[in-house]
């Protein structure tokens, strides 16, 4: 860890009981750099260092799937990046093998690469409904009307709702002020699942 840390591109690192047992986060000017630091860590530890190409910044989405394994099952509704990135985060960090559930049978489909237990069941009784969400302002989230629907579920059987929004998508109040969201988008409360 501290040969680690001892780079100025290494942002942080969290030490885990885990086959791969230090995590940390590389930023540099460009893919040249990231991948000549990754090769300096590997050459001075002896370690094995994965990098998982083509993704920026998701650190949040690394520190998100940190804090929630350990649930015994995920529920999930839809297949976007971030849910794809922070599934692909738990499935690193996780000791345990979590149950993934969902009810369509094309998103079953695309988590198989995985390699994860998957059931085709209501996602909403999982441990944690991964709900991918457009915009978030603190106890508020705009998603699609399925994600309401799971949401509401959810809370309603006091289950674990984890939104999966870009740290950029997170308004500030002007900034809620001005969004003007999709028609087609729910503004959802979190703390009593109340779709408006």
């Amino acid at each position: 860890a501290a040969l680690v840390s001892g780079y100025p591109e290494v942002n942080h690192n969290y030490e885990r009981e885990h086959a791969l047992n230090l995590w940390f986060v590389v930023t540099a000017a460009d893919d040249v750099r990231l991948r000549a630091v990754l090769a300096e860590i590997a050459d001075d530890s002896s370690a094995v260092v994965g990098f998982r190409a083509g993704l920026r910044d998701t650190s949040w989405i690394d520190r998100l799937a940190l804090e929630h394994a350990g649930a015994a099952s995920y529920g999930v509704i839809s297949l976007g990046p971030i849910t794809r990135a922070f599934l692909a985060s738990l499935a690193d960090v996780s000791a345990g093998v979590p149950e993934l559930r969902t009810h369509s049978r094309a998103v079953a489909r695309g988590l198989g690469y995985l390699g994860l237990p998957i059931a085709l069941t209501d996602p909403a009784s999982s441990d944690c409904l991964l709900v991918p969400a457009v915009a978030r302002h603190r106890e508020r989230i705009w998603t699609a009307v399925p994600a309401a629907h799971a949401i509401r579920s959810a809370v309603a059987n006091a289950r674990a709702v984890i939104v999966l929004c870009h740290p950029s998508s997170v308004l500030s109040t002007e900034g809620r002020l001005a969004y003007r969201p999709d028609p087609i988008l729910i503004d959802v409360r979190l703390t009593t699942g109340v779709a408006t």
